[in-house]
């Protein structure tokens, strides 16, 4: 007999509406397959999915840890788990709070997930408290992990909704087991960096069209009105990519990465004979000291016995950034071992070259030469790669590069001089970027034309666009309202710009866009490194949507670590020291080794030696023996600002310069008209005029 009674249980859930359900395991769960990308998860992988379905189920995850962490009571207050262990079951909130807390312990600190099924590790858990029960390895790496992507990815999502000028950093990177993986990053204007996607692009040609199509894909599942900016090095398919972004979409800005823009500077300076030959005297060095045990063991004993720290020769090479310049102040800094291995013990120097290349009379001092020139394209990589950094540190930083070239003795080493002005004069005119000279407000001319063509850019027209020139010039002049005072070290450029008080806001609006860039992709660097760190031997299976859920994780706690964190450096428990955010951020950088030397790809642009003219942004000629003229005629190259963190070593003497008067008198009046409105296309020159007369 049959009937039509229905079956009890719950009803099923709404979930597999959007799930193929399969075949059910000896305990009774069903497989499910997506149904709109045919593999897994909704939340948190598939792309094919309507973007409210996915933030749908993110916030499902978001609000369940949410839950738990209202549940967590901190109190100063003794508790019976304080003094001994209980087998009593603790509450499931408490469960749940440890089990996030394990779970960003593995991923951070990159610890495969079969330690936590190990003996010895078990034991140690059971030693903190028998109540606890481990969960499964399995369990770990698949249900708990996928519920904290799922939160990650919810308050991601919350975060760059509330945002706008956003930067998109871009880089691709290729893996231990030889997969082309593309990391594409979003940088807030606050400077938190979180991955975005990445993506296995091996099977495909990396074009600029295609590329291009990449970035419009980040861009549109974002929201185009939140990006200010996007940053790459100058890969010939990438800064075609660019290109082709910026033109269909004018307001955002096409930046270049300017930490491997100076790294460029140095391969040229270091590609000249006299360079060269000293790098490989250096690596020679270097390399004899690091495996000849007899002599290695003498020169670290005699570091011992002289005092001087920073121990060995660290090798150049010239993928790493800094290391010509870190290996040159490494021979320096070891110079007195050196001679003490020649004089007293050449027996152990078993290699012919090494000790004609201590002895050599002039070697050390041309040691100082080189090292004077890299010097502040060092500093400028290492200032330049920060998360903080923004447009106007990058001319302040060619700035002091110039000086430091204008620094080096005529008649000294006169050819290996005027091949350093040429090559950084060269790679100067080539990074003439009238957005980073906006971004510093300096000549006052130029920044009035320049100032229209980005007004056109933002969509105002002409009376709009008057009524912005009128307020820069006020800017210029320090008029109210922008006679604040800014305190360094306290303020940046955006909390300065926010706080003043301007009606209409269009030069407020125009500055916060530009310090919300962020000009460097280090961010995608920092990424890699993390990747490469986590694909170590043990672990090269790792799959791409594997390793993009972890570098995720990895980089939201980075980002987020005071509210990641629930006791360390809250001050919560006796005798425990509580940070400040910045504080806290430094030290987790700092505790999960963030390798300081990081890998790049070679950069495609390479320098012709038949450039012909260079030019000013005004359009005049620069003569190649002259340095970096327009950077003159711009700033004051003895500013305190510029002259601060440039270090002289001393053996040169400073050569008498005229000073340059960078300040321009132009008697601007302002224009009050209310007249232009409408007008979208006007002459930007005829604008520049209108406010120089």
């Amino acid at each position: 007999m049959t009937t039509n009674k229905r079956k009890g249980g719950r009803p099923q859930n709404e979930v597999w509406e959007h799930y193929t359900q399969g075949e059910r395991d000896s305990e009774g769960h069903a497989s499910e397959t997506c149904k709109f990308c045919e593999k897994g998860h909704i939340a948190n992988h598939c792309l094919n999915a309507p973007p409210h379905l996915i933030r749908k189920y993110q916030k499902v995850f978001e609000e369940k840890a949410d839950n738990n962490n209202k549940k967590r009571k901190f109190s100063n207050q003794t508790s019976l788990y304080d003094y001994h262990d209980t087998d009593e079951p603790l509450p499931q909130g408490r469960i749940d709070r440890i089990n996030r807390a394990l779970l960003k312990f593995f991923v951070c600190c990159g610890i495969s997930f079969r330690v936590v099924e190990l003996p010895f590790f078990i034991d140690f858990i059971n030693e903190l408290n028998v109540a606890y029960d481990l969960p499964s390895r399995e369990l770990l790496a698949n249900r708990l992990f996928e519920d904290e992507l799922g939160n990650v990815n919810s308050k991601i999502y919350k975060e760059l909704q509330m945002s706008d000028n956003l930067t998109l950093a871009l880089d691709g990177w290729s893996s231990p087991n030889h997969r082309s993986i593309w990391n594409f990053t979003i940088l807030t204007p606050n400077r938190k960096e979180y991955i975005f996607q990445l993506s296995d692009l091996s099977s495909d040609s990396h074009t600029g069209e295609y590329i291009a199509e990449k970035i419009e894909d980040v861009i549109n599942r974002v929201g185009v009105s939140k990006f200010s900016a996007i940053v790459s090095d100058n890969g010939s398919n990438v800064r075609k990519a660019r290109e082709l972004t910026e033109k269909k979409f004018p307001n955002i800005m096409n930046v270049r990465c300017i930490s491997h823009y100076i790294n460029l500077m140095s391969c040229d300076i270091v590609q000249h004979p006299f360079a060269d030959k000293l790098l490989k005297k250096v690596n020679i060095l270097a390399t004899f000291f690091r495996n000849n045990a007899r002599a290695g063991a003498k020169f670290r004993e005699l570091l011992n016995t002289m005092n001087i720290k920073g121990g060995v020769i660290v090798l150049y090479c010239k993928t790493r950034w800094t290391t010509a310049y870190k290996s040159i102040d490494d021979v320096l800094r070891v110079k007195a071992v050196l001679e003490n291995m020649a004089a007293n013990h050449s027996d152990l120097l078993t290699n012919d070259k090494i000790k004609p290349i201590i002895c050599s009379w002039n070697f050390f001092n041309e040691l100082k030469v080189l090292g004077f020139v890299l010097n502040p394209l060092c500093k400028a990589v290492l200032a330049l790669e920060r998360r903080e950094a923004d447009l106007s540190d990058c001319y302040l930083e060619l700035a002091r590069i110039s000086l430091a070239i204008k620094k080096l003795p005529r008649q000294f080493y006169s050819e290996f001089r005027n091949y350093c002005i040429k090559k950084i004069n060269a790679r100067f005119n080539e990074f003439d970027d009238n957005d980073y000279l906006l971004a510093f407000f300096l000549n006052p001319l130029f920044r009035i034309k320049y100032a229209g063509v980005i007004a056109q850019k933002l969509g105002m027209d002409l009376a709009k666009a008057r009524t912005f020139c009128s307020h820069l010039l006020k800017y210029k002049n320090k008029e109210s309202p922008f006679d604040q005072p800014y305190t360094e070290g306290i303020d940046n450029p955006i909390k300065w710009w926010s706080s003043i008080e301007l009606e209409p806001p269009y030069l407020q609006q125009l500055a916060i866009h530009l310090f919300s860039v962020c000009p460097n992709s280090a961010s995608c660097e920092r990424g890699f490194s993390i990747c490469g760190w986590l694909s170590n031997k043990r672990r090269l299976k790792l799959g791409v949507e594997r390793l993009e859920s972890m570098l995720k994780l990895i980089t939201y706690y980075r980002s987020n670590a005071s509210h990641e964190l629930a006791f360390y450096g809250k001050g919560i428990k006796k005798n425990s020291q509580k940070f400040s955010d910045s504080e806290l951020n430094n030290i987790i950088n700092e505790t999960l080794a963030e390798r300081p030397e990081l890998e790049e790809d070679d950069d495609e642009t390479m320098l012709e030696e038949n450039q012909g003219v260079q030019r000013t942004t005004d359009g005049h000629i620069i003569p190649n023996h002259k340095v970096m003229v327009w950077i003159e005629n711009t700033l004051d190259l003895f500013n305190p600002r510029i002259l601060s963190g440039l270090e002289n070593f001393g053996e040169f003497p400073e050569e008498e310069e005229d000073e340059i008067n960078g300040n321009v008198n132009g008697n601007n009046q302002d224009d009050n008209e209310v007249v232009g409105r409408g007008i979208l296309n006007f002459n930007v020159d005829d604008l520049a005029e209108e406010f120089e007369n």
